[in-house]
């Protein structure tokens, strides 16, 4: 009889096991090894591509808060762009409501100034 230490790998295990290892074969069990356990340096991979996916999960969800906040910006211009535009149509009324404060009176320019002001309005 033989001292020496053999490692269990599937190739030496199944001259063995002799009827039971065929009848656990047929029935699709294996026998578990050492070599079903992943090594060090597998495991190590393993972390390494978790760990690029977790990045690259993180870095999709900057880019889509970046994307989000990009759209939120231009909204807020196009809004400021509109207040302005509507604010502009007011500077003609305001300026003869101005000089008439000024000299206390109402003008007939006041009036010009309506409906001008009411066309563009249209």
């Amino acid at each position: 009889m033989s001292t020496e230490i053999i490692t269990a790998t599937p190739a030496t295990v199944a001259p063995r096991m002799g009827m039971l290892g065929g009848v656990m074969r047929g029935a699709g069990a294996r026998l578990h090894t050492d070599e079903d356990l992943p090594s060090e340096f597998q495991r190590k991979i393993l972390e390494a591509r978790d760990g690029e996916a977790a990045a690259q999960a993180l870095a999709n969800a900057a880019l889509l808060d970046l994307a989000v906040a990009r759209q939120a910006l231009f909204d807020m211009t196009v809004q400021k762009d509109a207040a302005m535009a509507e604010l502009g149509t007011y500077v003609p009324l305001l300026g003869v409501l101005r000089d008439d404060v000024r000299r206390g009176v109402a003008s007939p320019n006041l009036r010009a100034a309506l409906v001008a002001w009411g066309e563009r309005q249209k």
